[in-house]
């Protein structure tokens, strides 16, 4: 999920740039900042509804110098309050995403190199919180309503197709009535179910209506070398810092019930199949869930209950994080690191007249920042 483009352009435009600090020790090779390259970065944000709102209160920034990357976000998608209309559906939403592509300049490869690795550290804040509004919790869902009814018919089966058909279908939706029919006066009359003929009826209902609160994040890292004589990119071999990870609270409660049944008749076949009459009801009561997948390493959980708020806050540490490269490498082209990082925020709340969505994330105060420390050549 990259969110920035245009690396390979940048880097023409740097080529000549010179190389970064480098040591030497036996036979590989540290590059330590200050880095020598581009730094590109990626800020947006976007609010709707009636009390929603997000920021970037520190831009998401590489910093070639010291090689942290920096950034900080936060939003809330809230309820219209005392405002809301009840059964008429209001959504709200807030989010904010940012990161940044650091091309970095590598110095000539040692003739032994085999591995060349990304080296981490630092880390990343993050706070989600969804609740429905506690006590003033108010769910002010309408009921969407849907009916059908619809039937087909075919007849003059000629041992291998049939000669006519028609067909009638009619919908109701939220009380408004839809018609679309063909050929139906052509139908033959009475309409007999034998070995020339096909008959299908369907119809049914259903209703449904939910209120929700939700945040989350997505964050990820990713790197390439690119090979300036051969114009060409090798990807990481590997990596413990995921390439995507996803967090997630969410506050709901919903009603879904209905009916359906159906009819059905293959005469060329003497096949045929009654469904009666079936009803559900699917309605839930307050639940809250948590939702949290990451990759690699494959790590996945879930958990749910009736909570009315949510809230949790995770440190996603880089201490010992790398992403490595490893095969055969020319002692005489010039290489580039292209290094890339993406954080992403939404909340929504939809139908909780004072719930809300809400999101922190930080990668620039209080210890928190991402770092490339090193460089290593091996």
């Amino acid at each position: 999920m990259a969110l920035l483009t245009g690396g390979g352009a940048a880097l023409v435009a740097f080529l000549m740039i010179g190389s970064a600090t480098a040591s030497v020790a036996s036979a590989s090779l540290t590059v330590s900042p200050a880095y020598h390259g581009l730094a590109l970065s990626t800020n947006g944000f976007s609010q709707s509804g009636c009390n929603s709102k997000a920021t970037i209160s520190k831009h998401w920034k590489f910093h070639m110098f010291t090689g942290i990357a920096s950034g900080a976000q936060s939003g809330k998608a809230s309820g219209c309050g005392a405002k809301t209309i009840k059964g008429l559906t209001v959504y709200s939403t807030a989010s904010a995403n940012g990161g940044f592509e650091a091309i970095i300049k590598l110095p000539a490869v040692p003739a032994s190199t085999s591995n060349i690795s990304a080296n981490l550290a630092g880390k990343v804040t993050t706070t989600i919180t969804a609740t429905d509004g506690g006590a003033t919790a108010v769910c002010n869902s309408g009921l969407y309503s849907y009916s059908y009814s619809d039937t087909f018919w075919e007849w003059g089966y000629t041992g291998s197709y049939f000669t006519g058909y028609a067909y009638n279908d009619s919908t109701n939706s939220n009380g408004v009535w839809y018609n679309y029919s063909y050929n139906t006066a052509s139908i033959p009359s009475p309409f007999n179910l034998n070995n020339t003929t096909y008959y299908d009826h369907s119809q049914g209902a259903y209703t449904y209506g939910s209120c929700s609160a939700s945040a989350s994040i997505d964050m990820g890292w990713s790197a390439q070398i690119y090979d300036r004589n051969t114009q060409t990119y090798q990807y990481a071999s590997g990596q413990n810092v995921p390439s995507y990870s996803y967090m997630s609270d969410s506050v709901y409660a919903s009603t879904d019930y209905g009916y359906y049944n159906d009819t059905y008749w293959y005469g060329p076949s003497n096949y045929s199949s009654v469904t009666g009459l079936v009803t559900y009801s699917y309605n839930t009561s307050l639940t809250s869930s948590t939702f949290m997948y990451s990759y690699p390493p494959y790590s996945y959980s879930s958990s749910t209950g009736n909570s009315s708020t949510l809230t949790n806050t995770t440190v996603w540490s880089l201490t010992g994080a790398a992403l490595w490269f490893t095969g055969s490498w020319s002692t005489t082209d010039h290489y580039y690191l292209v290094l890339n990082m993406f954080v992403s925020n939404y909340a929504s709340v939809s139908n909780w007249a004072h719930g809300s969505g809400s999101f922190s994330t930080n990668a620039a105060t209080s210890g928190n920042g991402a770092k490339l420390s090193s460089i290593t050549m091996s």
